[in-house]
């Protein structure tokens, strides 16, 4: 059995687990609830939003990053709001990316019917639906006979996540400006990858 395979049977197992209820401290952390499904363009609209903010601090962290006409404007709002133009807002990149990815899963699986309520079965429910074959699943669903997402993707998500606490609770000194930028390029190309599955297109 290949590593790829292995990995597989491990996220199947823990989700069917702690789904069917044989996991004490996860129980109920995994439901059905199809009234998710009228939510999931909300958890949408508020990952994108987020990403966009995240993309913004970043650049109002350097500010070079701005067109030449917009940078004076941007200045000012600086010296009016921050009073210190050599602030910069890494912490706050990488919370706000992160979440706006968060944001972004708990669409994906919501509109699928579930809700999640901790951050660790929200990432294990969107890699059990979305990144293995539906064959693998026969026990509890089919929902997809293909892979939609790539792994990477989940990994990407909690690497965030883990940068995340840090920032919030640790130390936000620690996040470097490349930390910031990592997890906001992390944040844009989860967004690009999971909106062609929770977008439904306009007639």
């Amino acid at each position: 059995m290949i590593l790829k395979d292995i990995e597989e049977d491990k996220v199947i197992q823990r989700f069917e687990e702690i789904f069917e209820n044989k996991n004490e401290k996860l129980r109920d952390t995994i439901l059905l609830d199809n009234n998710m499904k009228n939510l999931h363009s909300l958890f949408t609209d508020r990952g994108r939003k987020s990403i966009k903010l995240a993309d913004f601090l970043y650049r109002l962290s350097f500010m070079e990053h701005f067109e030449k006409e917009f940078l004076d404007v941007m200045k000012q709002i600086k010296i009016k709001y921050f009073f210190n133009l050599d602030e910069v807002f890494y912490d706050w990149v990488t919370e706000i990316a992160y979440y706006g990815m968060y944001d972004l899963a708990t669409s994906a699986i919501a509109k699928e019917g579930f809700k999640c309520t901790t951050h660790y079965t929200t990432r294990l429910t969107l890699e059990y639906l979305y990144c293995i074959k539906g064959k693998d699943r026969e026990k509890l669903f089919k929902i997809y006979d293909r892979i939609l997402l790539k792994r990477q993707l989940i990994q990407d998500l909690k690497n965030a996540q883990d940068k995340r606490e840090i920032a919030r609770y640790k130390a936000p000194d620690l996040i470097s400006q490349k930390d910031a930028e990592e997890i906001l390029e992390d944040a844009k190309e989860f967004e690009k990858e999971i909106l062609p599955l929770i977008v439904t297109p306009s007639c």
